[in-house]
Order: C-alpha cells, then structure tokens, then sequence
C-alpha cells in the first residue's frame, strides 16, 4: 500500500515537473519579461514612496523648528513679563512703605495739634 502511494506521488511530481519543462521557450522568456516588468513597477512605486517620505520629513523638520523659534520668543516674553512684574511689585511695596511713613507722620502732627491745641486752651 506504502509503495503504491509513494509511487502515486513520484508519478504526479514527475508528471509536475515534466510539464514545467515542456514549457517552451517563449513562455518561460514572457514570464520573465512580466515578473521583470512587475518588480520595475514595484521600485518605482518604492522611489515615489521614499520621495514623498523625505519631502514630508523636510516638512515636519521645518514645522518644527518654527515651533521651537515661536516658543522660545513666547519663553523669552514670558521673562520679560516676570521681570515687569517683579519692578511694578518692587514699585508697590515702596509706595506701600512710603504711604505708611505719611501715615505715621500724620498721626504725629495730629498729635502735635492736638497738644497745641490742648497747651493753648490750658495757657488762657
């Protein structure tokens, strides 16, 4: 039974490859020809891709760079914006210390008129 199947399957792979190569030549040669033409299809499919790759790697290379100069010149506002900040809160508390020296020294010349006023009505 074992040689039976093995010779089945000798005669079909002999039988497969009796008809490859009966192939005439011409045939073999049209194939060549078409799986030729179908790999130059396939690299200039390949060269187009890779093309429109660098062109969208330049792209996004020079989006980026004029992301990072917009965000360094607002990094750069930003301390600016700080720096005005700090000079107008330095402003303030001066202003703070000097409204409370008038403070204090209006409540010494209450004082002082009020003991004037006091020292001229006691003098009469």
């Amino acid at each position: 039974m074992q040689s039976v199947r093995k010779k089945i399957s000798e005669n079909i792979h002999t039988e497969s490859v009796q008809e490859y190569l009966d192939m005439d030549k011409i045939t073999l040669v049209k194939m060549l020809l078409a799986s030729q033409e179908e790999n130059r299809k396939l690299h200039d499919k390949l060269d187009k891709i890779s093309e429109e790759a660098k062109e969208r790697e330049a792209k996004a290379e020079a989006r980026n760079e004029e992301l990072m100069n917009a965000n360094r010149r607002q990094f750069e506002y930003q301390i600016k914006l700080m720096d005005q900040l700090t000079e107008m809160q330095r402003q303030l508390n001066k202003t703070n210390d000097q409204y409370a020296d008038l403070l204090v020294e209006l409540k010494q010349q209450k004082n002082l008129n009020k003991q004037a006023r006091k020292g001229k009505y006691d003098n009469k």
